[in-house]
């Protein structure tokens, strides 16, 4: 995943209730070895190698080898590699060649995120299924655009 300095990536946003909106990721990099992405305010960390992509909170989001088979310990449950070369259209464009994973948690309640990461661009789409409660709910987000913040607007 690029994550550049500056850059801005917008995704569309619908649950299974038929609700939608956008949500807007802003990316800065104070150090080479440290992403934060800001979302409505707040700000989440990623530290980063040359082999992985560490949650400042625990777990992580990318760890090699990206492979199909590869797991390792997420933010919430166990992360698997399903695909390395999974194809996507979304409303940013078509991508291919990227990979997929899926996290999975049982416990406390059950809860499943699927992200497709592709190259030079980052995550172009992340779908969340979970319990709350006895109802079942879902998120599905996807990239409607990305690209160096505009500025020069006074």
């Amino acid at each position: 995943m690029p994550l550049h300095d500056n850059y801005v990536y917008q995704y569309d946003v619908n649950t299974d209730t038929g609700e939608s909106g956008r949500m807007m990721v802003e990316v800065s990099r104070p150090r080479a070895s440290l992403a934060e992405l800001r979302v409505a305010g707040n700000v989440q960390r990623l530290e980063l190698s040359s082999d992985a992509m560490r949650h400042a909170t625990g777990g992580f989001l990318l760890k090699g080898p990206l492979a199909v088979g590869s797991e390792w310990r997420g933010q919430f449950g166990q992360v698997r590699i399903v695909s390395v070369s999974r194809s996507i259209e979304v409303p940013a464009g078509s991508f291919d060649g990227c990979i997929e994973t899926v996290e999975q948690a049982t416990m406390p309640a059950p809860k499943r995120a699927t992200s497709v990461f592709c190259l030079d661009v980052g995550m172009v789409s992340l779908e969340i299924e979970a319990a709350l409660g006895n109802e079942a709910a879902g998120v599905t987000t996807r990239l409607r655009s990305y690209g160096p913040r505009a500025t020069g607007f006074e």
